[in-house]
């Protein structure tokens, strides 16, 4: 049975989702030829392939949103596909086909990747909210191939997976909506997307209708015992 606090949850993640939606849209720079299909091509980058998943690297120093996206990024490949990624925050040895993720200054990966010149960032260092997605080929001794997400603070991070996450089929109304992505057996991406500062810089919706409607109900029919 749901409880108050799952509620209370609930409208947490609805508000999250608005400020999402809301920073899309307003979103500005964006050049997108990224892309997500479900058949292997030359190009592409294995996230999920023979029921196989990528392992997804983030830096242990990184901010926590970073941590809290990477996260959801994990569960949302395990909804589309049954298979569980797993998340590694040892940077020190990294091998096969890795997810690297991570925010300029704050990833130990993410600054060897630019200070080699392999991940150009000029187009979103000190910007606002900005991110990066791209593949790379030989990164790193035993990485032929790299998926690299990168932000420019960690907020640009996390959308740059939630935006990955969207791609990939996964709703922002999953979770408040029930809305169930289609599932797939392999997950390929490809391209290069990068998005700079919104054109819009504080910006968000705010739902207050909880004390006229959902406060009173759940008081009522949930967890009467809360006085």
């Amino acid at each position: 049975m749901k409880t108050l606090a799952s509620l209370i949850i609930k409208r947490r993640y609805l508000y999250l989702f608005t400020v999402f939606t809301t920073w899309i849209c307003l979103h500005a720079e964006a050049q997108n030829s990224l892309s997500v299909t479900h058949t292997f091509n030359s190009k592409s980058f294995a996230i999920v392939s023979n029921k196989e998943a990528a392992t997804i690297y983030i830096d242990s120093t990184d901010l926590p949103v970073v941590n809290i996206a990477t996260k959801a990024l994990q569960q949302d490949i395990l909804l589309v596909t049954s298979v569980l990624t797993a998340l590694s925050c040892n940077t020190k040895t990294i091998s096969g086909l890795p997810i690297i993720i991570g925010t300029i200054g704050h990833s130990n990966l993410i600054d060897k990747l630019i200070d080699s010149k392999q991940l150009g960032v000029k187009n979103i260092t000190g910007k606002w909210e900005s991110f990066i997605i791209t593949i790379i080929k030989n990164p790193f001794p035993n990485v032929p191939q790299a998926l690299v997400i990168a932000g420019s603070d960690a907020r640009g991070t996390a959308f740059g997976v939630f935006d990955l996450s969207k791609q990939i089929g996964v709703s922002p109304w999953y979770w408040w909506a029930d809305v169930i992505p289609e599932k797939k057996t392999a997950l390929y991406v490809s391209g290069t997307q990068l998005n700079g500062p919104p054109s819009v810089q504080y910006r968000g919706i705010f739902l207050n209708d909880e004390d006229w409607g959902l406060q009173p109900w759940a008081a009522k029919k949930m967890d009467t015992s809360i006085k």
